[in-house]
This record gives structure tokens, sequence and C-alpha cells, in this order.
């Protein structure tokens, strides 16, 4: 939930009242008011129905990023039970939270809509598809519907698609140079090309805000490393050499 228009433009000030009358109240339960984020929210449950709620202040680009996501839903309605799943996944193992460096719900959704629209059912059948794999160059692999060929439709088991998802985030993925981003109908880029290499934090996951270039939703999702084991050890296999590059990025 986004409060908008409220005339308050200090964002704690704002949770803080709100969170003070929600308690006294006795509306809500396991009230969290965490207001040094980059972008501060109370989280809190409804005492008569249990359903849980986070709330920031006056942050422009939450009705904007709902748009996308229901955009995103109404192209790729397998997303819907891919993205349930996994946030299920991600709760039980308390690495769904930003703030204590997991993965929050529009970065996975980004990560999710980019899988579908990268996942090799997609690709078109003939020679002129780029490698899957390679070390060198920056061209884009031929899609169907740019060069005329007709591209296999998306795989339709669900259960198949989630275990991709694990082998391309959780093996496959180059996060130290590579990341993901669900614009321009998917594609991989190069996180030194953009300045989101960290240097304290090489593995970190990079994800980019399909509204704003600029901005890399997962920058502060530091405890990517232990996702990253837990997808893993669900995907099988052994994890990638550091230098494989499972697609061309763009620059």
């Amino acid at each position: 939930i986004v409060v908008v228009n409220t005339g308050v433009n200090n964002p704690a000030k704002g949770l803080k009242a709100l969170a003070q009358a929600l308690s006294q109240r006795g509306l809500v339960r396991n009230l969290q008011q965490i207001l040094t984020a980059r972008v501060p929210i109370i989280k809190f449950e409804l005492i008569d129905s249990g359903l849980a709620f986070d709330v920031a202040w006056e942050v422009r680009s939450g009705p904007q990023g709902a748009g996308v996501v229901k955009q995103l839903l109404a192209q790729w309605p397998v997303m819907k039970p891919l993205v349930l799943v996994l946030k299920v996944f991600l709760t039980q193992r308390e690495l769904n939270e930003v703030y204590a460096g997991g993965i929050g719900s529009y970065s996975l959704i980004i990560m999710v809509a980019a899988f579908l629209q990268l996942h090799t059912s997609r690709r078109p059948s003939d020679s002129s598809a780029a490698p899957a794999a390679g070390g060198g160059g920056s061209k884009k692999r031929s899609r169907g519907r740019a060069s005329g060929d007709v591209a296999c439709a998306l795989e339709s088991n669900v259960g198949l698609l989630l275990l991709d998802f694990f082998r391309l985030y959780g093996r496959a993925l180059n996060v130290a140079e590579v990341g993901v981003s669900c614009s321009d109908d998917g594609c991989f880029y190069s996180k030194a090309a953009r300045g989101w290499v960290n240097p304290e934090r090489p593995l970190l996951l990079s994800v980019q805000d399909p509204l704003d270039p600029a901005n890399d939703t997962a920058r502060n999702s530091y405890n990517f490393k232990t996702v990253r084991q837990v997808m893993f050890d669900r995907a099988g296999g052994s994890p990638c050499k550091p230098n494989l590059h499972i697609a061309h990025p763009k620059k």
C-alpha cells in the first residue's frame, strides 16, 4: 500500500503517526517500523483477517510500478503461480525482505518476467539464434518476431519452469558481471558498463527497473548469496565458473 496526497512530505513522520493510530485502535499486530531504509515502510498484520501489509508513504513510483506488474501479469499468465510459489519459498527462509538483504516482490517479479521472456523454449529453432553461452561480443540473439522465424511456445509445465528459474538464478547467471532486465522484451546486460559493480559485494544480483533504467532494484539485496545457494540446492548440478556468460550481455 502506498499512501499519497497527504500533504506530509516526511515519510518517517507520516508512517510513525499511522503506526501509532493503528496501534491505539487495536487493529494490528506484529507492527514493525522500518524507517531508515531507502524507502521507509511499516509492516503489520490485521488482527481480524491475518492479512499482512507493507505501507509506504508518498512514494510516487508505487502506483506506476503496480501498473507495470499488471501489464506483465496480463502478458504472462504463468507469472502469477510462479511468483506466488517463489514468494512462499523465500518467505519460509526469511529471504523475502529487502531491508534484511532478501529479494523484494518488485525485483522478484522483474526476475520472473525476464526469465520467461528469455526462456529457451521461446528461441527460434533455426541456427540463426545466437549461442546461449560464450565469452565475447555484444550481439543480441535474433528473435522469432524480428527475423520472421516462428519461435517455440513458452514451456507450459509450471513445475519445469520453476526448476529452470532455479537453474538460471541459482547456477547459470554470472551475477558478478551480468544483470537482468524485462525491458526490451528481456535482456542480459553488463554490470560494469552501467557502473553497477559493487567491489565490496561483487556477487550481488543486478535487476534493472523497467520504470527507471538507472535504478538497480536488487542493489540492496546483500544476502543474495544465500538466496542463490538455496536455489542452487533445488536446481541440482554444479555452479557456473566465474567467467561463464549464459548470454551476450547488452552494453
